[in-house]
């Protein structure tokens, strides 16, 4: 819990760079997990554990798993749970559910559920993982694309790499201090990282980044004038990066 959110975006858009690499060469990772996101430095990920991993034949987009191993299901698609079919997109639900554990410092997705409890509340009651509190809303959002149950509608890793690096989480300087009761205690001069700063919002939400903590706190404390900027607003991937290759399972 004492990560910057901006060096979560960054390892997310690391992670997703890495696994754009292996998507350009239809390579499957079939086991992505914050396990198996190695910390080489303080600012750098690398993508371990090919374990699982296989090569797609060019005439095929996606692989069914025949041999009787452990699949990891609180981060597997529903296709994956019911079929056992991994593809490129079936990567893409597990990085959503990977970047899901980066802003949550660390909870375990689906915590006490077996395979077929999950795959319930995936498909029957259309449940997914909720918003993390640390989690900017453009990229819970794009979270939720990822988790679309049909794995045609999943973003790719080129547009996910794409989105990931042009979503930079702002940091600003307060202006002033704050210390009223249930929100974030700020002194002159902390920088803050914008976790949620609508411009219509009166009332932002950051991370201190003296102290990690994470609350709300008046827009006014940080920049009164700031404009607003196309960050604000939130918008779906482009249609030309959805997996399109992929038969709905």
């Amino acid at each position: 819990q004492h990560t910057p959110v901006p060096m979560l975006c960054e390892y997310a858009t690391q992670v997703a760079n890495g696994m754009a690499y292996l998507e350009n060469r239809r390579f499957l990772h079939r086991d992505l997990a914050c396990r198996n996101v190695l910390l080489s430095t303080v600012d750098k990920v690398k993508i371990g554990d090919f374990g699982l991993m296989r090569a797609l034949p060019q005439e095929e987009d996606c692989y069914v798993m025949t041999e009787h191993k452990k699949v990891p299901f609180p981060w597997c698609a529903p296709e994956s749970l019911r079929f056992r079919q991994f593809s490129h997109a079936s990567d893409t639900w597990m990085f959503g559910v990977t970047v899901w554990e980066m802003f949550t410092f660390g909870e375990d997705p689906w915590m006490g559920l077996i395979g077929s409890e999950i795959l319930r509340k995936i498909e029957k009651e259309g449940e997914r993982l909720a918003a993390p509190d640390a989690c900017p809303p453009a990229i819970y959002q794009t979270l939720l694309q990822c988790w679309s149950k049909n794995p045609q509608e999943r973003p790719t890793f080129a547009a996910l790499k794409e989105f990931f690096r042009k979503n930079v989480t702002p940091v600003m300087k307060a202006l002033t201090k704050q210390d009223e009761p249930d929100k974030l205690k700020i002194i002159e001069c902390d920088e803050i990282a914008i976790i949620d700063g609508s411009a219509e919002l009166y009332w932002w939400k950051g991370q201190n980044q003296r102290t990690f903590d994470i609350g709300r706190f008046p827009r006014c404390l940080v920049n009164p004038m700031r404009p607003k900027q196309p960050e604000d607003i939130s918008k779906p991937l482009d249609n030309s990066f959805i997996h399109t290759g992929h038969g709905s399972a």
